[in-house]
């Protein structure tokens, strides 16, 4: 292999990451707006850690069949993926619920913190999950 076809491999996959990139932010920006407004109706009835999880698995059947159709167009295995996506949004959810715990709890339940700390937990598990789906739940795609 010679270093111009490396380069281009290269490049290739670089231009890959980006349109995946590109295809998952509006995605993703429709999931969390699913899961901000399921939190917040649920906030009303039940306490925020149960909240956050229901808004968190709101958005999460759209966010799989959405990704995997659109983002990264993946065809295999639908079965093993759908484990695989539930494992991942398992661990996501767990870290963003404690994300969004921990904030609150620091600033003593402040009634604005609730926002902050819903964007700040989204967007951490939003990073966990489009490296989890590309390297993990959609592999070779």
């Amino acid at each position: 292999m010679t270093m111009i076809s490396i380069i281009e491999n290269k490049m290739k996959r670089t231009s890959k990451v980006k349109k995946q990139i590109f295809l998952f932010l509006p995605i993703g920006f429709f999931t969390v707006f699913l899961d901000y407004c399921s939190y917040l109706f649920i906030l009303n009835y039940f306490n925020i850690h149960f909240a956050k999880a229901v808004g968190f698995f709101t958005g999460t059947l759209f966010s799989y069949f959405a990704n995997k159709t659109i983002t990264f167009r993946y065809k295999k295995n639908v079965k093993k993926s759908f484990v695989r996506f539930y494992i991942l949004y398992f661990f996501s959810m767990c870290m963003n619920v404690i994300i969004n715990s921990s904030i609150n709890h620091y600033f003593n339940n402040f009634q604005r913190t609730f926002i902050l700390s819903f964007f700040i937990s989204t967007g951490c598990s939003a990073i966990l999950n489009f490296f989890g789906m590309k390297y993990y739940v959609f592999k070779n795609s």
